[in-house]
């Protein structure tokens, strides 16, 4: 019998439905798991029956729950793709609204980052102080923070 035989199903389950050996000469594609398997399973199935029991319970399982699971999958996928379809016209209207990478990289940190995304949405530290009803919200004092705790690149400029 030639690999292939050998590696077909009924040559390889007993009656029990258990496998009684691994006749895979090298790591590859499994025919009767019809998956690729790599070394270290590989090396499993040939070694230990245990192993090949419990796989093949579980390919088993996977088969009986395989329409629900594909269903599942391709639902995640699709909700997947509408959220990056969503953040790339989000990327789109922020561009067509004068936001562009160069201001960000001319940032020292992450606090002057804050503070241009926020102003392009009209949030700013007079409208803060407005709505709170305050004199002061100390936002500068914020940006000093978040820029000397997150700086970007190699600038160390001390902020005081």
């Amino acid at each position: 019998m030639d690999k292939k035989e050998i590696c077909k199903q009924p040559n390889r389950v007993l009656a029990s439905g258990r496998i009684f050996e691994c006749q895979c000469e090298s790591p590859g594609h499994c025919p009767l798991y019809n998956q690729t398997m790599g070394p270290t399973l590989h090396s499993k199935c040939q070694h230990s029956q245990g192993f090949r029991d419990t796989y093949l319970y579980m390919k088993r399982q996977q088969q009986a729950e395989r329409p629900e699971v594909q269903r599942q999958r391709r639902k995640k996928r699709a909700e997947e793709k509408k959220a990056g379809k969503q953040f790339d016209l989000a990327i789109e209207e922020l561009k067509e609204e004068g936001i562009s990478l160069n201001e960000i990289e001319a940032s020292e940190g992450l606090g002057d980052t804050v503070e241009k995304v926020l102003s392009k949405f009209g949030i700013t530290s007079k409208l803060i102080e407005k709505i709170a009803g305050i004199k002061e919200c100390r936002c500068q004092e914020r940006k000093k923070w978040l820029n000397k705790i997150f700086p970007y690149g190699n600038n160390k400029k001390e902020t005081e």
